[in-house]
Parts: C-alpha cells; structure tokens; sequence
C-alpha cells in the first residue's frame, strides 16, 4: 500500500523553452510503487505516462503552463485495478506567466476606483486583492474570484501598499503558485475651498468649515447680486460647486454692511 507520494521539480515562474523534468518519489508498506502521470495543458488533460515504475517526468522544453497530477500505487493495486487506493501529487508550474494591474496612483479618501488585473500564461486564471493602510493592518478582498475587477474605497489619506495575486484555479492558496503585481497609492484628504473658506478632512464628513483670513465674502455675494445658504448645496453662481456646510449665513442683495462670523 502507498502511504505518500511527492513531486520536485521547478517552482515558481520559469522562461519559456526551459528544459524540464519533474521526479517522482514515494512511501509504501512493501515494496515497488508505479506511477501514473498527467499533464493539464491549457489545450486540455493528456495523459503522459500510464502506470509504470518510471519516475521521473520529462516534460522537455515549455513554452506554456501546466499542472500536473501523480496517482501511485503499487503493481499488484494495478493489476487489480484498485484504482480507488491511488495516493496523489499535484505540481503547478508558471511559465512565463504574469500579472498586472490598473489603478491610479493617487486618490482621495473615501473615493472609491476599480483596479483590474489581468494574467496572462495562467491556465484557469483567479484574482485576489490585499492591501496594507496606512496604520500597517493587511486587509484582503476575500476569496479568489474570477473576475478580475475590485472596487476599492480607501477610507482614510496616507500611503496604501497594494498586491494582486493570480494563480490558477486549482493551485493551492498558498502563495507559492501565484504570480503577483503591487505598488503603492498615495491617498490624499478631501480638501473642499474657495475664497476666504476651505474644507479638510482625512476622512469625509469630519471636516469643519473655518475661515482662512478676514473675510468680504459678503460684499461680494451682494455684488453678485446672490443668495448663499451655507446650510444648504448652492446652486448659482461660482457657488455652484460648493457642499453642504454646517453652518448657516445669509447675504441678500442690497443689505448694507458685511455681518456674520466670517466679516
């Protein structure tokens, strides 16, 4: 009976045309152990060697990935086709393989953006997202997915370390058959002015209204002839662009004198 079988060979990414070959080794009660080989190409499954006491894989030279599965038994299991006994061995190899992302360099808190990887030299390609913020703690996105978009929402400014892993669908979650890509996003505050006013926070809805200097801000609402409500959006004029304020302050047209806590 076989107790474990194992494979050793390249690991990781390797250059297409490299010469490879893959080893066989096994644990059983008594004695001989065959091996059966099976290779997953991105074409489909073939089958590269029946059970024999052949050992050693030689795949010769790669130019695309593949999977391979390693069923053990011993002879006289084979001959009694008890098929059901096979201990197994997987082995991933990435040739060439990679992956990248998209994403913008800068962003600010609380904005939310897509990054979208794509792999290429990956069989049955699977994608997760993990970042670092700014305070050190890892978060992920969750479990590998196929699809290959994540929507991400930075909540506070400071610099985030990203990675994307891809690996294919059947490879262990362990890292070890993933390719990867990162790289860092520079998250700014929100940061909201005009005129004598500015809006800043590192997080959004925590920033204050504030004066930056004495103001005449209402001289020039009187003079643009313009109503402006800071506790409301502002719709006319410059003001336009303006969000919703704490505070309220009121300037109509032809009051005489600039009044309020921004004079």
């Amino acid at each position: 009976m076989v107790l474990s079988v194992t494979l050793s060979g390249p690991s990781g990414v390797v250059a297409s045309g490299t010469n490879v070959s893959l080893k066989a080794a096994s644990r059983s009660t008594s004695g001989p152990v065959w091996y059966q080989v099976w290779v997953d190409f991105p074409q489909g499954w073939k089958l590269w060697q029946n059970y024999s006491a052949n050992a050693t894989i030689a795949l010769g030279p790669v130019n695309v990935p593949f999977e391979v599965v390693v069923d053990a038994l011993t002879p006289t299991e084979v001959q009694d086709h008890q098929y059901q006994k096979a201990k197994a061995a997987v082995d991933f190899l990435n040739v060439d393989s990679a992956v990248s992302r998209s994403s913008p360099s800068s962003a600010l808190a609380g904005e939310q953006w897509t990054l979208t990887a794509k792999a290429q030299q990956l069989i049955n390609p699977v994608y997760q997202l993990w970042w670092e913020t700014p305070s050190g703690q890892g978060l992920s996105s969750g479990a590998y997915t196929a699809d290959p978009s994540f929507a991400w929402r930075p909540s506070t400014a400071g610099t985030y370390h990203l990675i994307v892993y891809a690996k294919d669908l059947n490879a262990p979650n362990n890292g070890l058959d993933a390719v990867t890509a990162s790289g860092a996003v520079t998250v700014r505050p929100v940061t909201v002015g005009y005129g004598n006013f500015s809006l800043t926070g590192t997080t959004p809805g925590s920033s204050k209204p504030r004066p930056n200097r004495r103001a005449s801000l209402g001289a020039e609402c009187r003079a643009r002839s313009i109503k402006v409500c800071l506790g409301k959006p502002i719709s006319v004029g410059p003001f336009a662009s303006w969000p919703k304020l704490d505070l309220y302050q009121q300037w109509v047209s032809g009051r005489t004198g600039d009044s309020g806590p921004y004079h």
